[in-house]
This record gives structure tokens, sequence and C-alpha cells, in this order.
């Protein structure tokens, strides 16, 4: 068969057409795969970024350490400023002291509710317990000054209010570092607070005989001051003991336990001298922390 110079020309012309087609394949090929692998980098990208971006932008959670405030104080601040005290109170939790349980009930919704107040200061303040510490709240009673740890306060109505309330168990929060084993182990016993309006009967010599303990009516941000009588014949056995938890010993001098008084700032050892309770010992903090150790001072 001849082939012209014609069909010769054609057929390198088809047969570019197929390479032409080929390589237009191929390229067409890579560059859908280039595509392809630039969206996923893209969409990869973007999670990373959004990732990125959702880290940078959430909002920390902030733990506060509680505000150590009186009642007395809380009071004060809300009577002088109602606006700045619920700056001040209102999102932060807060460990109240220094008042007394005047009455305990239970709000519409079954919370129990405690009423605080120093003797002074009127309406005091309405403290909302969690449920959780309805056992607890069963276990107060008149004249108890307990310590308590709520979420913020806000004034409603013309009444201070703080809700979601715990009962802490401790005191005042003193270590037993620098204190003799007596005291230190004081500090852990329940307070002797009167567990009526008035006085309470209990016992405070080695011979089994009931004293009694009446509120003094002096109630300051540090706690109430207590006046401590013969059970028979009333004689005063001290002059009001210091503001805050009162506790006794295990230690006896003449016949009578130790008694120790509690405060925020302070540690008070009392001895009975055969006639009435005299001060023994003193303690303050070694810093202005609340968890600062005991140091001896002069009374």
């Amino acid at each position: 068969m001849t082939t012209g110079p014609g069909s010769k020309g054609s057929l390198i012309a088809m047969a570019l057409t197929v390479i032409f087609l080929f390589l237009f394949g191929v390229l067409r090929l890579f560059n859908t795969h280039s595509h392809r692998h630039s969206e996923a980098n893209a969409r990869a990208d973007i999670k990373q970024g959004d990732a990125g971006s959702i880290q940078a932008t959430a909002i920390p959670e902030v733990h506060h350490p509680p505000l150590v405030v009186s009642v007395n104080q809380l009071i004060s601040d809300y009577q002088e400023n109602a606006v700045n005290a619920d700056l001040k109170y209102g999102g932060r939790p807060l460990e109240l002291f220094g008042a007394m349980v005047v009455k305990v009930f239970k709000d519409e919704d079954g919370n129990p509710v405690v009423l605080l107040r120093n003797y002074i200061d009127f309406p005091g303040v309405t403290a909302i317990l969690d449920q959780s510490e309805m056992d607890s709240a069963a276990m107060l009673r008149l004249g108890n000054a307990p310590h308590l740890l709520c979420q913020g306060a806000a004034m409603i109505m013309g009444r201070i209010m703080v809700r979601r309330c715990k009962i802490l168990p401790r005191g005042y929060g003193w270590p037993g570092d620098g204190l003799s084993k007596e005291i230190a182990d004081a500090l852990s016993t329940p307070d002797l607070a009167p567990k009526n309006p008035g006085e309470s009967s209990v016992v405070l010599d080695t011979a089994g005989r009931g004293e009694l303990i009446a509120v003094s009516g002096d109630c300051g941000s540090a706690g109430c001051s207590w006046q401590i009588l013969d059970k028979q014949t009333r004689r005063p056995l001290t002059t009001p003991v210091g503001l805050g938890a009162l506790h006794s010993t295990r230690k006896t001098k003449n016949g009578y336990y130790d008694l120790l008084v509690e405060n925020k700032d302070v540690l008070t050892l009392y001895e009975y001298d055969g006639t009435s309770y005299k001060e023994k010992s003193c303690y303050t903090r070694s810093d202005d922390e609340q968890n600062g150790v005991a140091v001896a001072v002069p009374c």
C-alpha cells in the first residue's frame, strides 16, 4: 500500500492529537488531585483555626477564694451603699461568721433557711442553705453562731440574703501548729454555745456538776461572748469571756476543765483558780492570713 504525502501528514496530525489528549488528561488529573488536596488542607486549617479561636476566646473558669467577712460588716456595707455592696459581695463565695441564729425555717421550695442577727442590726441576714444541709440545719439552736460558706449576697426587698450556703464543720480555721495538744484537741470539739434562747447547762467540773453558759448580749464581728454561772448559786464563774466559740479542754485545774475561747484573730485559754476563770494563755496568728499558725502573746 502506498502512502502519499497527504496521508503521512494525517498520521502525524493524528499522533499529535493523541499525545495532546494524553498530556491534557494527565494534567487535568494532576490538577484535580492537587485541588482536592488543597481543599482537604484548607478544611484541616479551618478546623485548626476554629479550635484555636475557640480556645483563645473561651473564658476560663476562675475560682476565687472565699471572702471572709463578719455579718456585722456585711450589714454595714449594705446599709452604707447597697449598689457597691452588690459589686463587692454579689459574685464570689463568702465565709460568714459573727452572728447568732435567731430563727430556722423552710422556704416555699423546702430549702432550710437561717436568720442570723447580732442583736444590734435588724433584720439581720437571711441565709438560704443547700438541701444537702438539711440535717445540719436541724441541729442548729437559737444562740448558735455557725460559720457559713455561701455563694454571694444580695439586697432583696430591703433584706440582705445569701444563698447556696453550707455550714462549715470547723470553727475559725486555726491550725494545731504551735499549740499544746489539749488546745489543739479542744479546737475540734463542738462549740459550747447555748442550745436555747438564753442559757445552756454544760459540765465544766470533774465532779460532774452542771454549770450554766448564758449569752452576755455582747456580740460583735468576732462572735459573741458568754457568761458562765454556777448552776446552783448562779454566781459568775467568769467575767464575760472573750468573743468567739467556747471550747472545753480535757486539762483540769482546781477541779475544773480549762476553757478555750476561739475567734478569728485570737485564742484565749482560761484556767479556774478556785473562785473564777482567769486568762492563762493568749495566742494570735503569725501573719494576717486565715491559716497563720498560733504564736503566744501576752494576754
